[in-house]
C-alpha cells in the first residue's frame, strides 16, 4: 500500500556560495523532502507557489520524478530566491525575491498519511495549520519560516507567540538551537525539548549540528551523534532530517526513527546542493549502522 505525503512550502532557487564554489540550484523543503520521500517509495504531493521564472526544465524534473501538485503552482510573482553564503562556519541567508503565499488545502479533500508543513519565509499562514491538521494522520512542522524576518543585511529570528500556541496541533517538530532559543528562551537542547513538550508537541527533534540530535517524546529522551563527515554546504540537511523522521514514524519506533532521520541527513552530507539527497539503499545502510549508537537518556520528568 502506497503511503501518501503532502509537503507544504515554497520551491526556491538557491544561489549557494562556499569557498571556491558557487552554483544556482533548485531548493526549498518541497525539493529536498519531496525527492527524498519519492526515493523512499512515497506518493508525494506539493502545496507550493512558483513564478514563470522557475523554468520548464525544473518543473519537468519535478513532474518526471512522479511528484504531484495540490494546486496549479504558477503565479504572477517571481519564484522565491535565496542567496546562501558560507563564510568560515557562518551562514549568511539573504532573500532575493518572494513568491505568493501558499493557499491552504481545501476542506473535504482526501487525507494524507503524513503532512509536512515547512515554510521558508512566511508563505504559509499560521491560521491555516488546522486545515493541514484535518487532512493528516501525522503532521510535522518546521517552524523556521514562521520565525524568520529578512532585511538587506540578511535574516534574523523573531519570536511568535501565536506559533507557540499552535504547536499543540502538531505531532512532531524540529528546531535548531537558535530557533529553540527564540521559542523557549533556552539555549540548552534538553531544556528546549522539555519546553516544546510542555507546549503540546508530542515529538520534538532538537539539532545541534555535528554535535548530535536530541529526540524528546513525552517522558522519553534519545540522543544520536551523526557520523563524522564534513558537510559540503549543509543546505537542505534539516529538510532531509525532518522528512526522514516523519517517514520512519509510519512504521518504526522512536529510536529507530531517530537513526533513520539522521541517516537521511548525513548519508550524502559531503555532496553539494541536491547531491546530498540519498537513495533508499544508502539510508537503510547508514540507519542500520547508527541504530546501535542511539542513546536513551534517563532521569527526565
Amino acid at each position: 500500500m502506497t503511503v501518501k505525503a503532502l509537503v507544504a512550502g515554497h520551491l526556491v532557487l538557491d544561489t549557494i556560495t562556499t569557498e571556491g564554489y558557487s552554483t544556482e540550484s533548485l531548493g526549498g523543503p518541497p525539493t529536498y523532502m519531496g525527492f527524498l520521500l519519492r526515493r523512499l517509495g512515497f506518493d508525494v504531493t506539493l502545496a507550493t507557489s512558483i513564478g514563470y521564472d522557475f523554468g520548464d526544465e525544473r518543473l519537468h524534473k519535478i513532474l518526471e520524478s512522479g511528484i504531484h501538485f495540490l494546486n496549479p503552482p504558477v503565479t504572477e510573482s517571481p519564484t522565491t530566491r535565496f542567496e546562501i553564503t558560507f563564510l568560515w562556519d557562518r551562514r549568511v541567508l539573504r532573500l532575493l525575491s518572494l513568491c505568493d503565499g501558499v493557499p491552504p488545502p481545501r476542506t473535504g479533500i482526501p487525507g494524507y498519511d503524513i503532512v509536512l508543513v515547512n515554510p521558508v519565509a512566511g508563505e504559509i499562514a499560521l491560521q491555516s495549520l488546522p486545515r493541514y491538521r484535518a487532512i493528516s494522520k501525522f503532521i510535522y512542522l518546521d517552524p523556521q519560516g514562521f520565525l524568520r524576518r529578512f532585511d538587506k543585511d540578511g535574516m534574523t529570528l523573531v519570536d511568535s507567540p501565536e506559533l507557540r500556541e499552535r504547536l499543540r496541533n502538531v505531532d512532531a517538530t524540529k528546531v535548531d538551537i537558535d530557533e529553540g532559543k527564540v521559542l523557549t528562551g533556552s539555549e540548552d537542547p534538553l531544556e528546549i525539548g522539555t519546553a516544546l513538550s510542555r507546549l503540546g508537541v508530542k515529538e520534538s527533534l532538537v539539532t545541534t549540528g555535528g554535535e548530535g540530535t536530541y529526540l524528546r517524546a513525552g517522558g522519553e529522551l534519545f540522543f544520536l551523534k551523526p557520523p563524522s563527515v564534513r558537510p559540503f554546504d549543509g543546505v537542505g540537511a534539516g529538510d532531509l532530517l525532518g522528512a526522514g523522521y516523519a517517514a520512519a514514524r509510519m512504521d518504526k519506533d522512536l529510536p529507530t526513527s531517530l537513526a533513520f532521520a539522521v541517516a537521511c541527513a548525513s548519508s550524502k552530507i559531503d555532496q553539494p546542493a541536491l547531491g546530498k539527497i540519498p537513495d533508499a539503499r544508502s539510508v537503510e545502510r547508514t540507519a542500520s549502522e547508527l541504530r546501535p549508537q542511539v542513546r536513551k537518556l534517563e532521569g527526565l520528568g
